[in-house]
C-alpha cells in the first residue's frame, strides 16, 4: 500500500499557519492483515505555552516507536476488563453498581446499572475537579460519592466520572490493581509491549515519550498538582488528564501511554475476535458483538451511536468510515483508533496537538480527512 498520500496529510497538519495542528504524529493502518506504520514531525518542539521553539539540538524527532499519551482510548481497555467480568458471570450488565459496591448504596444512585456506566447514561456527570481534594484517598471517596445530574438513562452525557468508578468497580471486585490488571489481561497476551500505565516508572525515557501540554503547573511526586503560579515544564510521560494524575495516573478514563504499533495489535485482536477467531482479549465473538452494537435508549442518539465502551459511527472523526459502521474512540491529546470489521480495517492515529497548549487546536476534521484519504488508497 502507497501510504505517502497519507504522509503529505500529516506533513500538512504539521505545517499549518500560523500553528500546526500539532507538532508531530505516527499513523498506523492495518488492512486485511498488512501493517504499515509511518512517523512525521516532532514529538517534543516546545518550552512554553506560547509556543517558544526549544533550541534545534534539545528537539526531539517523532518515530514509530513514538510513545503517545493515549488520554480517553484508556476506557477501551477499561471496557474490556469490565466485560471480562461479565463473561466470567462475575458482573451483570444490567445489574445495579450498588449490587457490587457498598459506597453506590445511596438511594439516589440505586438504579445506575453496569450497562449505563460502559455507555455514558448514568446520569453522572462529565468531568469532576478531583485535584481539588486533599488526598488520593479523598478523591477516590470523591468518585464513589459523585451525585447525578440526571435521571439514570435519561441522557447521553460523556461522563469520564462513569469510567473512574468503572475501575474503582473492577478493583473492588478482584482485588486486582489496575494497571497490573491491564498488563496481565490485556495487553501480555496480546504481546502489547509498549503499552502501560505510568511509563517512566517502567523505565521508559523521556525522550522516547511524545511531550503534551507545557502546564502551568508543576507536578509533585504522587502526580497530583503542587500549585497554580508554578512555571510551565515539560511533562513528558505524566498523564495529561489532571484527574487521572491527580489519583497517581492509572484511571479508568485515561492514562495509558503506547505506540500505534501496539494499537493496531489491539485493532486487529477486536476485528479477529468479531469475526469469532480467538481475539487473545479474553472475550468470546458474543461479548465483542455486544460491545459493538448500538446501546443508546431511543431519543438519546448524540450523531453517533454508543456501544459499551466503543462509539460507533461518528462521522466526526472517523469521516466515511463511519458509513460501515466503524466502531473506535479518541483521546483528548490528540489519539484516535478506527475499526472498521466490513472493510477489515484498523486506523490509528497518534499526536500530541496538545503541545504546546490544548487550545491550539480540534483535531476531529483532519481525523475524518484523513479517514477519508485512506478509504481512496488503492
Amino acid at each position: 500500500m502507497d501510504t505517502e498520500p497519507l504522509a503529505r496529510l500529516l506533513r500538512s497538519g504539521i505545517d499549518t499557519e500560523p500553528r500546526p495542528l500539532f507538532p508531530g504524529a505516527v499513523c498506523g493502518i492495518d488492512r486485511g492483515g498488512e501493517r504499515t506504520v509511518f512517523a512525521a514531525g516532532d514529538s517534543y518542539r516546545y518550552a512554553d505555552l506560547a509556543g517558544t521553539p526549544v533550541p534545534a539540538e534539545q528537539r526531539t524527532a517523532t518515530t514509530t516507536e513514538t510513545w503517545y499519551d493515549l488520554a480517553s482510548v484508556t476506557k477501551l481497555f477499561t471496557a474490556v476488563l469490565i466485560m471480562q467480568l461479565v463473561q466470567q458471570g462475575e458482573l451483570e450488565l444490567d445489574a445495579p453498581v450498588a449490587d457490587y459496591l457498598q459506597n453506590w448504596s445511596d438511594p439516589a444512585r440505586s438504579a445506575v446499572t453496569v450497562r449505563q456506566l460502559l455507555t455514558h447514561t448514568s446520569g453522572l456527570a462529565a468531568i469532576q475537579r478531583l485535584w481539588d481534594q486533599p488526598d488520593v484517598d479523598a478523591r477516590i471517596r470523591a468518585v464513589l460519592d459523585s451525585p447525578l445530574e440526571a435521571e439514570p438513562g435519561t441522557r447521553f452525557c460523556y461522563s469520564c466520572i462513569g469510567y473512574l468508578n468503572l475501575a474503582l468497580l473492577f478493583q473492588g471486585m478482584t482485588g486486582l490493581d489496575l494497571g497490573q490488571a491491564v498488563l496481565d489481561r490485556i495487553c501480555r497476551p496480546l504481546g502489547m509491549a509498549n503499552t502501560r500505565y505510568r511509563p517512566l516508572q517502567a523505565g521508559i525515557g523521556r525522550e522516547q515519550i511524545a511531550a503534551t501540554e507545557m502546564r502551568p503547573i508543576a507536578w509533585s511526586p504522587d502526580l497530583s498538582p503542587a500549585g497554580p503560579d508554578e512555571p510551565a515544564q515539560d511533562s513528558r510521560g505524566i498523564v495529561h488528564d489532571e484527574n487521572a494524575a491527580s489519583l497517581g495516573g492509572i484511571a479508568g478514563n485515561a492514562g495509558l501511554f503506547g505506540t500505534a504499533g501496539d494499537l493496531l495489535i489491539f485493532g486487529r485482536a477486536v476485528l479477529t475476535g468479531l469475526a469469532g477467531g480467538e481475539s487473545g482479549l479474553g472475550l468470546s465473538a458474543a461479548t465483542l458483538q455486544e460491545m459493538a452494537r448500538p446501546q443508546l435508549p431511543d431519543g438519546l442518539n448524540p450523531d453517533f451511536q454508543q456501544g459499551l465502551g466503543f462509539r460507533i459511527g461518528q462521522t466526526g472523526f472517523m469521516g466515511r468510515l463511519a458509513e460501515s459502521p466503524a466502531i473506535g474512540h479518541t483521546g483528548y491529546t490528540g489519539t484516535s483508533i478506527s475499526i472498521d470489521p466490513q472493510r477489515d480495517l484498523v486506523l490509528v492515529l497518534l499526536t500530541n496537538r496538545v503541545h504546546p497548549s490544548r487550545d491550539w487546536s480540534e483535531m476531529n476534521p483532519f481525523r475524518a480527512t484523513l479517514s477519508d484519504a485512506l478509504l481512496t488508497l488503492p
